[in-house]
């Protein structure tokens, strides 16, 4: 979205119950149909993707432009997509897009029509707080590890035992 007026049609990723704000870069597995099918439409066009959050049976006004920085698989196989949040769009109309999943219209937000809300704010930490700590739990797992090998394991005296 090159310009304050211009208007793109993009597939649509939901995101169920997530919030993004520009600059945040995040990895998200595709395990839907929906998400796997969106990645195919991005990756077939200009790797760019519109990541709505999903709100119950329907979809949250404004999102985020995305652009797809590398795809890959999680340690379990799942696919995935590196994402980097670019600018907030309106959700348009649904239109007829290539490939399969959801089109839409998107609108960029013009800068101060829609500021940024202190609960925007506050999810968007929190997002970043709970991607932090799924790094954290991954590496304590290493840790916890080596420290059980160093330490010849865990024991516990009988008496102790329930």
């Amino acid at each position: 979205m090159s310009n304050s007026t211009e208007h793109n049609t993009l597939p649509v990723l939901p995101l169920p119950g997530d919030v993004l704000l520009p600059g945040m870069v995040v990895t998200i597995s595709l395990e839907s149909d929906e998400a796997k099918a969106a990645a195919l439409a991005a990756e077939a066009s200009d790797q760019t993707l519109l990541l709505v959050p999903r709100i119950g049976s329907s979809y949250a006004k404004v999102g985020v432009v995305g652009r797809i920085e590398s795809t890959g698989q999680l340690p379990g196989g799942t696919q995935a997509l590196v994402v980097r949040a670019v600018t907030r769009a309106h959700v348009g109309a649904g239109v007829i897009g290539t490939g399969s999943g959801l089109w839409v219209e998107a609108a960029p937000v013009e800068q101060g029509e829609e500021s940024v809300t202190d609960e925007a704010r506050r999810l968007g930490k929190c997002a970043n707080i709970y991607h932090r700590s799924q790094e954290l739990a991954w590496d304590g797992k290493d840790v916890l590890g080596e420290l059980l090998a160093d330490h010849g394991g865990v024991h516990v005296p009988a008496a102790q035992r329930q």
